[in-house]
């Protein structure tokens, strides 16, 4: 299985979807171990490079498994010779793979194409890949709250207003007799505060920096992306052996 990585991207089985995935998986854990990194990028302090790495590297796993299954399935020998796209279903029409980003769509559409293969699966694996902790469905459906069609992690702001808040690392805060009213809970790093005057030297905008901005999401993100990885490794090494 391993001759796999060595053949040029559109000559691997999946069009190179599985090793794309794993370099973005790979980036996004360079990124999470640099230390100098942690509470983001750039003045800002943004994460969003990081989340995205992580979110863009599930949707290509996904589509990497949807696309091996479908072309090693015994009735699909002549869609694998002439390298065609499996089509995804969204809202009960058939839609190609490249169109649809929503990470839920993706995983129903993999759990669809693995009952409908169950007994070829199982007769070339030697794992239960049908028992799938409940977990992972609770990750997929916070991702999907988040970011429906790619969009949070790729742009300032989006179709929702309260994530595009939730996604600055500065937030708007009250400054009151030198103490100021923000909500931030990490103790690690410093909070930066930003104080605007007026010509009468009296505070009119102040914002302080959120060290736990898009924290949980992260953890979401960074979890579904550690599972898609060994199950996306697992499962082709099983069924291309």
């Amino acid at each position: 299985m391993i001759e796999e990585y060595f053949k040029p991207l559109a000559l691997q089985i999946d069009s190179g979807f599985g090793s794309t995935a794993d370099s973005f998986y790979y980036a996004a854990q360079a990124l999470e171990e640099n230390q100098e990194n942690r509470y983001g990028f750039g003045i800002g302090g943004g994460k969003l490079p990081l989340l995205y790495l992580y979110r863009h590297s599930i949707e290509l796993y996904l589509k990497s498994i949807i696309t091996l299954i479908d072309r090693i399935k015994p009735s699909s020998v002549e869609c694998h010779k002439n390298n065609e796209f499996p089509t995804i279903k969204e809202n009960k029409k058939d839609k190609k793979i490249f169109s649809v980003h929503s990470i839920k769509t993706l995983f129903q559409n993999y759990l669809e194409i693995l009952d409908e293969n169950k007994i070829y699966i199982k007769s070339k694996s030697g794992c239960d890949w049908f028992d799938m902790p409940q977990e992972i469905f609770l990750l997929v459906d916070k991702i999907e709250e988040y970011d429906r069609n790619s969009t949070m992690f790729r742009y300032p702001i989006s179709m929702d207003s309260d994530l595009d808040y939730q996604k600055s690392t500065f937030k708007k805060c009250m400054f009151v007799k030198e103490k100021v009213k923000g909500k931030s809970t990490n103790k690690s790093k410093p909070n930066i505060f930003l104080l605007l005057h007026n010509g009468n030297d009296e505070i009119v905008e102040s914002y302080v920096s959120d060290n736990d901005a898009l924290s949980e999401i992260h953890d979401v993100l960074k979890e579904l992306a550690e599972h898609l990885f060994g199950l996306h490794f697992g499962l082709k090494t099983d069924l291309i052996r």
